[in-house]
């Protein structure tokens, strides 16, 4: 992905038939949502951290899911910025396809972690997985930065000075589906064919799904869906623009992963876990208290033989 949806998308409308009020909405509505994610980012990152919460495999996850949330919205917003070296619209669009490549990647290891608890009936089996996770999701994240440079290089627009990416008139934009629509839909697919084992399984034998390992992923799905259907359906019907109202919530929802990872972290039993065992510590309670509290918070995971708070160091 060689820009953010968010300047791609205004490349896409600037060039259609949406009046200036309309336009300008459209892109304060997205600055807006990609700040508000931003400081969501900010939230999971400063607080994993003060808590601890990252010594444990389910807070280095987020960690790194907050990570590249943050990169790709930082990058988003100074595209709105106006540059006058073109060789900053690359760096920008390298950036902010790591911070893209990488989310759609973190998303797929929380819905993989959900999938393995289940097949080995042991959520310490995730810890396994963490370093694999982690070249994975670099390499697809710098593979598809890599690519982006190649097919969708950006350049600056003369009349607002900023990076938007190159448009070619083909009758189909072969650079958005190689790096925004097969991405993101496979990650979609790989995602809902972890649920249907995960649910298959529950239905089967019981069990509860773990809201950490579930939502992250739900997420990216439900953020980037709308603006790749809409994209999609431009793409077959060559209308040139989908309604206002679909442009609009397409390009706040694609925005928004950053936001709505934050509520589910700040709901989530791993922050509330957090957050007592940090009181503990600061009123001095005693380590045979500490220790039953933390049964306490693995009760969020109700895995007899292991919790997520299983420590990979």
């Amino acid at each position: 992905m060689a820009d953010s949806l968010m300047a791609s998308a205004s490349n896409f409308i600037a060039d259609n038939n949406f009046t200036p009020g309309e336009l300008q909405a459209i892109l304060t509505s997205a600055l807006v949502m990609s700040i508000l994610s931003l400081i969501g980012c900010v939230f999971n990152l400063t607080v994993t951290m003060a808590l601890k919460i990252h010594h444990h495999v389910l807070g280095m996850m987020i960690v790194w899911l907050s990570l590249m949330d943050f990169i790709y919205n930082t990058v988003g917003i100074l595209q709105t910025v106006s540059v006058e070296n073109s060789l900053i619209c690359q760096v920008q669009s390298f950036a902010v396809s790591i911070g893209y490549g990488g989310s759609l990647a973190w998303s797929c290891c929380f819905a993989h972690s959900l999938y393995i608890n289940f097949k080995k009936d042991d959520i310490r089996a995730v810890a396994t997985f963490y370093k694999r996770y982690v070249k994975i999701c670099i390499l697809i994240a710098i593979m598809l930065a890599t690519v982006s440079l190649v097919i969708r290089p950006t350049e600056i627009d003369n009349d607002s000075h900023t990076c938007w990416p190159k448009r070619k008139e083909d009758s189909i934009d072969w650079a958005f589906v190689s790096l925004e629509f097969i991405p993101s839909t496979t990650a979609a697919i790989y995602c809902l064919i972890c649920y249907f084992y995960v649910i298959k399984k529950v239905r089967r034998f019981g069990g509860r799904m773990y809201l950490e390992l579930l939502v992250y992923p739900l997420i990216m799905i439900v953020c980037y869906s709308p603006f790749n259907i809409l994209r999609l359906y431009v793409q077959i019907t060559g209308v040139g623009h989908g309604p206002f109202w679909w442009e609009l919530s397409s390009i706040v929802f694609a925005n928004s992963q950053g936001i709505f990872n934050a509520l589910a972290y700040g709901l989530s039993g791993t922050l509330k876990g957090g957050c007592q065992r940090f009181c503990q510590r600061k009123n001095g309670v005693s380590n045979d208290s500490n220790q039953h509290s933390i049964s306490a918070i693995d009760t969020e995971f109700p895995q007899p033989s292991g919790n997520l708070y299983h420590n990979f160091s």
